[in-house]
């Protein structure tokens, strides 16, 4: 599968293709000796496999839960072979996706057992496991074995346990995690905020709901595609057609872009309603260059008209029609193995693009989509698309696969094959999520070997994980490429470089960015200023720090707690305690006087505060 295409690539790049390749077959051996779980345990006494922690992880996602568990002991007493972090990970992963909860416990005494270090994540794995199996008591049990670990809160875990109650509908106790979160000074995030904006839209609070995704931004926070989506479509559920068109126009606020299947409901709504659509044409005109139905005239299923152009039908789901066959087809190609390709070609089922994108989408393992899509390559008169290509290249990086990626993205390059920008963001900020950025560079380097042009976007995420990476000075080279490349910086992009630069000291180049900033008629955010004033507080400069305090209260921006430490801190520095221990004060009283100060602008603390007011009212649903 992979042997064919090693000539296009470095040695060492073929070395980790070979290596992978050898992993696949001894993967593949134990699963196909424990396909069945009748008898794993006389199975495995007769497998006879050299064990690596990546072949363990590997062979734990594609086994069923009793054949993996059993695989996971087996190992366990293996010579030459230790269990660690990452394979406790992918068998707690395995419980969690196939919603088993039934060795969760012995599994996590065995871990202490085993000296394997128990951080905060390895904790929300577990709740998360719980929480999918419904074992709500147990993941609150874990929960507060976490808090008294003496670990580390931080955003991800909140994230983990207010999700987990408000789908419970604990949302009193949901309300408290939340208040507690801002007392940490865990800044909540685009996670958070889609949890707690679900469940006004379950609760029917569709305004409120709005109300968040509008404040989001000056929160400094950027709202998910799928958080607009769930809103949009249940204000048009509910008939709501005002909020539907506000979320989606809003859309354009936060540089996303609603799906071809929102659009079209929204289209469809507005001309039910007699309302005009000739302002998300001027927005999104693509999506209005394609007529509302299919042609007569295409028959073949393949989503052209006559005339050859696209009509846009290749894109729209299609629930209705495939739900039977779809639920079918999953089910056999879970998991993927040499007989599941015989079964499939035994089957009289004709196959289009949009319908494998289709089921590729609903399939929980990489291994199993991939082996999926490389079948594919050989049913008669079937031929890859853009469709399917991108739709492989997600699933495979939402299992960190960058080397098939690189593979999908050359193929689709030498086919002709156009991969829209949108595409190259999501591997950036898969990097950036791995702290990778070597290989967010790499991203740049592609684009322009594939003759694709980096949006701003792309840009500015290669620069957000260069500069959490330390590496400032690549980082402005890269903003000067963005610069020539003709690009308008945007707010996220001065606020990435101001914040980088004022945590690196080099506080005089984040001052100049901070007046273009303004020149450009953006407005700063209270975090770009704490780390302006961090910055001068590093080199010891006293007056700059006094100098952008002043800009931030001129711009009416009212400082946070954590504002307060680091002026607190640059006073102290320079020997003037008077003024130290009044700015300590200060963040001292903010912290217990007003629980909304917590957040990190000068509009956030009364956002903050509707917020709480939002949630608190959904408490009373209760």
């Amino acid at each position: 599968m992979i042997r064919k295409y090693l000539k296009r690539y470095r040695p060492s790049q073929i070395f980790e293709a070979e290596k992978l390749l050898a992993q696949k077959k001894i993967v593949t051996r134990i699963c196909d000796a424990l396909k069945d779980e009748e008898d794993v345990k006389v199975k495995l006494e007769g497998l006879n496999v050299q064990l690596s922690p990546a072949v363990v992880v590997d062979a734990l996602s594609r086994l069923q839960p009793h054949a993996a568990w059993e695989f996971f002991n087996w190992a366990r007493f293996r010579d030459g072979f230790k269990h660690d972090r990452q394979t406790y990970g992918a068998m707690i992963k395995r419980f969690e996706v196939k919603r088993n909860a039934d060795h969760l416990k012995q599994l996590f005494e065995d871990m202490k057992t085993d000296g394997c270090e128990m951080l905060s994540g390895t904790y929300t794995s577990f709740i998360r496991a719980y929480g999918k199996a419904g074992k709500f008591e147990e993941a609150m049990q874990t929960w507060e074995k976490l808090k008294q670990s003496g670990l580390k809160l931080d955003t991800a875990q909140y994230n983990c346990i207010i999700g987990l109650l408000l789908h419970a509908k604990e949302n009193q106790r949901a309300l408290q995690c939340y208040k507690e979160m801002l007392q940490l000074h865990c800044a909540p995030d685009a996670h958070t905020y889609h949890y707690l904006i679900e469940s006004l839209v379950r609760a029917g609070k569709l305004e409120s709901a709005f109300t968040i995704i509008k404040k989001m931004p000056r929160l400094g926070v950027r709202p998910y595609q799928q958080t607009y989506t769930m809103l949009v479509h249940a204000c048009l559920k509910a008939g709501d057609l005002d909020t539907a068109l506000g979320s989606v126009l809003h859309m354009k606020v936060t540089h996303r872009d609603p799906n071809r299947k929102t659009m079209k409901k929204v289209r469809r709504a507005c001309e039910k309603a007699g309302r005009s659509t000739d302002i998300l044409a001027q927005y999104w005109e693509p999506y209005f260059a394609y007529s509302a139905e299919p042609s007569s005239g295409d028959t073949s299923g393949s989503g052209k008209s006559d005339e050859g152009t696209t009509t846009g039908s290749e894109f729209e789901d299609t629930d209705e029609d495939l739900e039977v066959d779809k639920n079918t087809l999953a089910s056999i190609l879970t998991p993927w193995n040499e007989s599941t390709a015989a079964v499939l070609k035994k089957m009289d089922f004709q196959w289009t693009t949009q319908i494998a994108a289709y089921l590729m989408k609903d399939l929980e393992d990489a291994d199993v989509a991939f082996g999926f899509f490389e079948w594919l390559r050989n049913v008669p008169e079937f031929k890859h698309d853009e469709l399917t290509y991108i739709k492989m290249i997600i699933i495979l990086l939402s299992a960190r696969r960058f080397p098939l990626v690189d593979i999908l993205l050359n193929e689709m390059h030498e086919q002709g094959l156009e991969v829209p920008c949108w595409v190259f963001n999501q591997i950036v900020e898969c990097y950036s999520s791995c702290r990778d950025a070597a290989g967010a560079l790499k991203v740049l380097d592609k684009m322009a070997q594939m003759g694709t042009r980096p949006d701003s976007a792309v840009y500015t995420g290669v620069i957000d994980v260069l500069m959490r990476d330390g590496m400032y000075q690549r980082a402005m080279e890269v903003y000067g490429q963005m610069l020539q490349a003709g690009h308008e910086p945007n707010n996220f992009t001065y606020s990435v470089l101001i914040n980088g630069l004022g945590l690196a000291g080099k506080a005089e180049a984040a001052h100049k960015l901070l007046g273009i900033m303004h020149k450009h008629g953006y407005k700063p955010n209270v975090i770009t200023y704490t780390a302006l004033i961090g910055g001068y507080e590093k080199l010891g400069k006293i007056a700059n720090v006094i100098e952008v305090y002043k800009e931030m209260q001129e711009a009416g921006i009212e400082p946070t707690p954590i504002t307060y430490r680091v002026l607190s801190q640059a006073f102290y520095r320079a020997g003037k305690w008077d003024e130290g221990k009044n700015f300590e004060e200060k963040m001292q009283n903010l912290i217990s006087s007003d629980i909304g100060s917590t957040v990190m602008e000068d509009t956030r603390r009364s956002s903050c505060k509707e917020i709480l007011e939002m949630l608190e009212g959904l408490a009373v649903l209760e």
